[in-house]
């Protein structure tokens, strides 16, 4: 009867912790893009939720002339209601854009491993979807990117007609 020699036996334990530590370091690159995918589609599911809201408030009619969702840095984004103090949408005392708690419907944030980024122009933090055809006063392009990932970010592109799509990991 023949054993292991001490060779075969280092070769064998060194090549089970090189496959172990390339599990590890594919595991956690995964759950990163897990965390980063499952932001994407709740943000996706919020801009949805918020053209459902407009067109359901646009067969009711009222003072409130659009909905729309308010993104600020790092990881804040708010369902928010565009209210004019009149009954006329298009007179100039709407501004169409976010003003604070008083048009505030709810709030939601990224998980604290992600942030928004590219935020920089005021016009970018809101996205309003307006009656009755869904245009979009701001379209963009949103931006989620993991906080200690250099390269790994994800897209959410709100196009002019109301359109909102997940573009892939970059």
């Amino acid at each position: 009867m023949r054993g292991l020699t001490l060779i075969e036996i280092v070769v064998v334990l060194g090549i089970s912790m090189l496959l172990t530590s390339m599990l590890i370091v594919f595991n956690r690159s995964g759950e990163r893009q897990i965390v980063l995918y499952t932001d994407q589609a709740r943000v996706v599911g919020v801009l949805n939720r918020v053209k459902s809201l407009t067109l359901k408030t646009y067969k009711t009619g009222g003072n409130v002339c659009a909905f729309g969702v308010h993104f600020e840095e790092p990881r804040k984004f708010i369902i928010f209601k565009d209210v004019s103090s009149s009954d006329d949408c298009d007179g100039v005392d709407n501004d169409w854009k976010y003003n604070g708690d008083s048009e505030k419907i709810e709030e939601f944030s990224l998980n604290s491993r992600l942030k928004f980024i590219n935020l920089a122009d005021d016009n970018m933090h809101d996205v309003l979807f307006i009656p009755p055809y869904l245009e979009v006063k701001y379209p963009t392009t949103i931006t989620i990117k993991i906080n200690d990932d250099i390269g790994l970010e994800a897209q959410i592109e709100i196009g002019v007609g109301g359109q909102v799509s997940a573009l892939s990991i970059q």
